[in-house]
């Protein structure tokens, strides 16, 4: 093997791990401090790298922020699916399925949670889905309701009779999702407070909301 190709081989390797290391160093300081309080400077220093450094993977800090964000993306579409092409269940079991995955999910990253939370409010005034496009458009395709894994769910339960059919399955799917993504959101940003305040596991008032979703789309007996 050419020196010339291990060497290229090296430096592309050293890229990875030097922009990797400067979106975790910006991660925990979006966390910890929040976007507007964070400086190029802080994420390079934490990164252990210069700022130039941090420049020439990144032209500003809204490319950091999106850039961890759809790291953030498919860390969620890599949650477990269930199979629709099983057949001893129907949609409703399996929509009950999905969102135990989606709870664990929740917990095992609360980080990545609070993470979206502060990004929504910092960029409460621009486009998300303008953004994931203008930077990452596999992530926004990724996005495409027609590939979201409970609106197919819940189409399956439609035609199966286990989920309402007087619902709209794209609306039902989005509504859900939104419910819990602003659910979980809460408890991550704020735990202590709900923990001193209401006596009980924070997590606790998901779960419930996930009860009551499931219990208004079953079908009828």
């Amino acid at each position: 093997m050419k020196k010339g190709y291990v060497d290229a081989n090296g430096y592309k390797a050293h890229k990875s791990r030097q922009r990797q290391a400067i979106l975790a160093a910006a991660e925990e300081l979006f966390i910890e401090k929040g976007l507007i309080e964070t400086s190029i400077s802080e994420i390079a220093r934490s990164a252990g790298v210069d700022r130039s450094t941090v420049y020439r993977y990144f032209a500003n800090m809204e490319e950091i922020a999106w850039a961890i964000e759809c790291k953030i993306l498919k860390r969620f579409f890599s949650i477990p699916q269930p199979d629709l092409s099983d057949m001893s269940r129907n949609g409703y079991e399996q929509i009950q399925e999905y969102a135990v995955n989606y709870l664990d999910f929740s917990r095992d990253n609360e980080r990545s949670i609070r993470f979206n939370a502060e990004l929504d409010h910092f960029y409460s005034h621009n486009k998300t889905v303008e953004n994931i496009k203008r930077y990452y458009p596999d992530e926004y395709q990724m996005e495409d309701p027609l590939n979201d894994p409970l609106y197919r769910l819940i189409q399956k339960g439609m035609a199966d009779g286990s989920i309402r059919e007087d619902m709209d399955p794209r609306l039902t799917a989005f509504s859900i999702m939104n419910a819990l993504s602003g659910a979980t959101q809460r408890v991550a940003g704020r735990k202590h407070i709900l923990l001193e305040a209401e006596y009980y596991d924070p997590f606790s008032f998901v779960t419930t909301l996930v009860d009551i979703i499931l219990a208004g789309i079953k079908a009828p007996m």
